[in-house]
């Protein structure tokens, strides 16, 4: 999968939970309306689209700060 591909896909997963608002690589994700239940449903919907599991120690609130961090972690991992 292409980097483009991925950013896409990051970005559709997360506005399928906070809505179309806009987004750029270091929008804070807080601000933006994700909150304990949306995080864990955005860990759950990365997974499932890029087809590998997030490991207990990498699903911090720190590492989907931000659209850059979520995306440096979904490419840790493909």
């Amino acid at each position: 999968m292409q980097n483009l591909d991925i950013e896409m896909t990051v970005i559709e997963c997360l506005q399928n939970l906070i809505g179309n608002k806009e987004l750029s690589h270091d929008s804070e994700l807080l601000g933006l309306g994700i909150d304990s239940i949306t995080f864990i449903r955005l860990v759950i919907d990365l997974e499932e689209r890029f087809e590998f599991e997030v490991d207990d120690e990498d699903i911090i609130l720190e590492n989907f700060s931000t659209l850059e961090k979520v995306l440096e972690l979904v490419n840790k991992y493909i």
